[in-house]
């Protein structure tokens, strides 16, 4: 056992608390989004920190990466939210 693993153990609990609690207190959709978000995040970031696993193989590739990622992200911001069925009133 290394110190990590307590580290992560901590770090897993403290995750699953907050995600219950925004849960209970935000819209489920955007709570699920931005969790899986944070999520995808931390492993990208993970294996980039812990593991030093290359982006791309040069800087043109890097940069190239880069640029897609951010324009995933600005894609998945500018998606219009879904309509809601609301009763007519008369």
């Amino acid at each position: 056992m290394s110190p990590w693993t307590l580290t992560a153990i901590v770090a897993a609990v403290i995750a699953f608390y907050a995600s219950a609690r925004s849960l209970q207190i935000g819209e489920g959709v955007e709570v699920i989004a931005l969790t899986s978000v944070a999520a995808n995040l931390a492993a990208i970031l993970g294996g980039i920190v812990v593991f030093h696993e290359p982006i791309g193989s040069g800087a043109l590739a890097t940069t190239a990466r880069f640029l897609a990622f951010c324009l995933v992200i600005a894609g998945a911001a500018l998606m219009p939210a879904p309509m809601r069925a609301t009763p007519e009133t008369a």
